[in-house]
């Protein structure tokens, strides 16, 4: 949580002196990609270090694991890398490349972001019936605030989407940090409504 959090001050204060010039660029553009880092594999951690309290089967868990290593190995770090390369001051042999793995990049990590929250949902809707039949009303609550998740999830991707695919790379890199920002805020209330429900024990609950 932490790591994803500061990840997101570091890549908006990054592109903004990069933006301007008031600092060397190569720093910089390393300085963007560890923003850029923590706050997108930092989010998705987030949700996956939750899947424990509705997720029994561990391979399930196991898997979204591998899931996230393998976007941020495979698709992420590449990117990174080309990124860097684009700005040593002869981008053309990587230009084209790069964008290329721009579009895959934020399309892998919108569906990886999409799954790890719908499972979340989804396991929480079978693995917590008891416990919402005792408590109602709180029940709804969470449901209502899990679903609120992962349409907030899709509705931000595709926005970010939208912006990869119609070139507008400035407004696009001025909302990723808000994007993330309001997601991770999000995720932690509603990632802490959860733990709190899953930890009610039945002898004390009422309807």
């Amino acid at each position: 949580m932490v790591v994803a959090a500061l990840g997101i001050p570091c890549h908006a204060t990054a592109f903004m002196l990069r933006y301007f010039g008031l600092a060397p660029n190569l720093p910089l553009c390393f300085l963007t990609v560890i923003g850029w880092v923590a706050m997108v594999t930092g989010q998705s951690v987030v949700l996956w270090t939750r899947l424990h309290l509705v997720v029994y089967d561990e391979r399930k868990i196991r898997w979204v694991l591998i899931l996230i290593i393998f976007n941020a190995c495979l698709v992420q770090i590449p990117e990174s890398v080309l990124f860097v390369l684009c700005n040593l001051g002869n981008p053309a042999p990587y230009i084209d490349v790069f964008n290329i793995y721009k579009r895959i990049e934020i399309i892998g990590f919108t569906i990886q972001e999409s799954i790890i929250a719908s499972l979340l949902l989804w396991e929480a809707f079978h693995s917590l019936k008891p416990t919402v039949a005792i408590k109602p009303a709180q029940g709804r609550i969470i449901f209502r605030d899990l679903i609120f998740l992962v349409a907030l999830v899709v509705l931000f991707d595709s926005v970010l989407i939208a912006l990869e695919y119609t070139k507008k790379f400035e407004i696009e890199t001025i909302c990723k940090p808000f994007v993330y920002s309001i997601k991770l805020k999000v995720e932690f209330t509603v990632l802490n409504e959860l733990l709190a429900f899953t930890r009610m024990r039945a002898c004390s609950c009422s309807p």
